[in-house]
């Protein structure tokens, strides 16, 4: 799969058209506490954010998707989710993948 990509600098995609449906956004149900909501999720990696410029509000962006249950969240979401609590460290079940933790905040 990873042929599919077009290779600039790492393994972040740059065409959409060339990404598998999963990197292009699908949607997923996502839980936490008596919330629940429908949602579109992107899957990147860490390197995503060192290639485009998405400004993290929360987090460091050294320590970016250390864990397969991290996520980066927008501003918005983590509001919908959680009003104006700090949300690194917080938790939502993702419909079959289980606990995911926020780790930072982008716009």
């Amino acid at each position: 799969m990873i042929q599919n990509y077009l290779k600039v600098a790492s393994r972040n995609i740059i065409k959409r058209k060339m990404l598998p449906a999963s990197a292009q956004g699908v949607m997923a149900s996502f839980g936490a506490g008596n919330k629940v909501f429908t949602e579109k999720l992107a899957y990147v990696d860490g390197d995503f954010f060192k290639m485009f410029s998405f400004k993290l509000l929360l987090g460091n962006p050294e320590k970016l998707f250390q864990n397969k249950s991290d996520l980066v969240l927008t501003p918005a979401i983590a509001r919908k989710y959680f009003d104006d609590e700090d949300t690194i460290g917080k938790t939502v079940q993702i419909d079959n993948e289980g606990e995911k933790s926020f780790t930072a905040s982008a716009k």
